[in-house]
This record gives C-alpha cells, sequence and structure tokens, in this order.
C-alpha cells in the first residue's frame, strides 16, 4: 500500500523551503481545485478525508505501529518500529489545522497525514494508512488533500523526506507530482533532517528529500491517478 512514508519522529527540525520557478499555466486556485477533485476520487468509498480532531489524536499510534511493521527489517530499525508520534505534536498540529484523518465508514481513523509549516512552504512529515485499509486509495487521498491545501493557502512548495527504493515511498510519490531534490537543491534544514535520519539508523544511501510545487499540481494530479 502507499501507506507509511516514513520520517524519523524522533528529530523534527525547522525547514527551509526551496523557492521553485514559477510556471505559466493554471493558478494556484485553480490548481488546487483540480488535485482536490482528484483527492476526492481516489479513496473508494467509504473513506472521508477530513481535518483531525483532539478527540481523534489517541487513535493515531496504533496506524503509526500498524503501518511501520511493512518496512523490511533492513530499512527501518527495531526501535523505530514502536516510535510512537507524542500526542502532544498530533494535538498541535490538530488545533493548528494541519492534520488531516482518514474516516472509514464507521467513522474509525485509519490514516493520517501529518503537515509542518516553515519559511513559506509545507513539508509532509508523516503520512500512514492502516494495512487493511492499503490499496484503496487512502494514501493517494491523504496526499492529494494536503497538496490541495498548499496551493489554496499560496505556500511555495511542499517537500517531503522518503525512501528512495520501496514503491510506496520515491515512486509512489514521484507518481503524484513530487520530484527529487539533486544534492545542490537540499536546503540546509532539509539536509539536517535526513542526516538526523541517518544517525537513527536509516541508511542514508536510500533517503531522498522530494518536493511538489503549486505550479505543477494539475499534472502531477492527472498523473497520479
Amino acid at each position: 500500500m502507499y501507506a507509511p512514508s516514513y520520517t524519523s519522529r524522533r528529530r523534527r527540525h525547522k525547514l527551509e523551503i526551496p523557492t521553485p520557478k514559477r510556471r505559466r499555466g493554471a493558478s494556484r486556485r485553480s490548481a488546487a481545485r483540480v488535485i482536490l477533485y482528484d483527492a476526492m476520487r481516489s479513496a473508494e468509498l467509504p473513506y472521508t478525508i477530513r481535518l483531525a480532531e483532539i478527540a481523534q489524536v489517541a487513535k493515531l499510534p496504533r496506524i503509526e505501529i500498524a503501518a511501520a511493521a511493512l518496512f523490511p527489517e533492513a530499512d527501518l530499525p527495531p526501535a523505530h518500529r514502536t516510535e510512537e508520534t507524542p500526542a502532544c505534536v498530533f494535538e498541535t498540529a490538530a488545533r493548528e489545522g494541519r492534520l488531516w484523518v482518514a474516516l472509514d465508514a464507521s467513522g474509525e481513523p485509519v490514516g493520517f497525514a501529518l503537515v509542518e509549516l516553515a519559511s513559506g512552504g509545507a513539508h509532509l512529515a508523516e503520512m500512514d494508512v492502516l494495512p487493511a485499509h492499503g490499496r484503496r486509495g487512502v494514501g493517494t487521498a491523504l496526499v492529494r488533500t494536503v497538496m490541495a491545501w498548499v496551493a489554496q493557502r499560496g505556500l511555495a512548495a511542499l517537500t517531503l523526506t522518503t525512501f528512495r527504493h520501496l514503491p510506496w515511498n520515491g515512486p509512489f510519490y514521484r507518481r503524484l507530482g513530487f520530484e527529487e531534490l539533486a544534492s545542490e537543491q537540499i536546503t540546509p534544514a532539509l539536509r539536517a533532517r535526513l542526516a538526523g535520519e541517518a544517525q537513527e539508523g536509516l541508511d542514508p544511501a536510500q533517503r531522498i528529500a522530494m518536493r511538489w510545487a503549486p505550479e505543477s499540481g494539475a499534472a502531477g494530479a492527472a498523473h497520479g491517478r
């Protein structure tokens, strides 16, 4: 499944978002509408993507743990398999409107996307989906919802760090329009994040930084269908 895009939850660095060159074509607002439309189509019913409520925060760690089990042991060290994001991080994000949940027909959270803000841009800090709800478009819908939000707010870009080789990581985000950053394009803050992940046991040769710019939103959404 497209579920977890592993981002270390132990270190959170202030991010500097690279400012992309503005492209001709659809406006940010029209791109956001296209992306959000595709997000709504991505998840098969009866899933709903919405901003998280404080009461739902306590149910998110079980999603993290279940999603972490999908990773090969060679990629994700044992210590990370039981690691949970502090409740205060989720609660703050929920209050600030940068935490989304995917709900099943019963209203239970089965996935979430957590975003951090800095330097005029956004960073997808974490996105997980319960494996039992995999391959149903839930992860795609979560990411596209975040992309639409970034475009609607007029933010410069959405970045993330992920595994290069796992199908539900780098290749998944490329299909949604994200581009891998070359070494010279990686900001000091993103480089510090990657370095922190390496210190925690993640193979730096398999970790990459990626970026999506709102100007390419419509093309990226169509490509990811």
